[in-house]
């Protein structure tokens, strides 16, 4: 399995897997926003925003990460403890 692809623009597309690991360890030091790993995380900035927003999303969804309202109305992400543990063992296994 290859972490990358090329597109038909000649850019290179990070799978899945890379672009989920990369958002749980960037989160594992204190809460992340979406601009954040957008723009700061190496790899992810090749990536289209609603595909990480989509894999942000499914992230939520399994309990990996949980968003934090500010009162400011953005939006930070923090890694679960269930995250840190999907993550410590995918790459153990890596």
């Amino acid at each position: 399995m290859t972490q990358t692809k090329k597109t038909k623009k000649n850019k290179l597309r990070f799978s899945s897997k890379y672009t989920m690991l990369s958002i749980l360890e960037n989160s594992l030091n204190g809460p992340i926003s979406k601009y954040h790993v957008l723009t700061k995380v190496p790899g992810i900035k090749l990536q289209r925003q609603d595909r990480v927003s989509e894999i942000m999303n499914m992230l939520e969804k399994n309990g990996l990460i949980e968003s934090i309202k500010t009162s400011s109305e953005s939006t930070f992400y923090h890694i679960t403890n269930k995250g840190i543990n999907a993550y410590s063992k995918w790459v153990r296994d890596f």
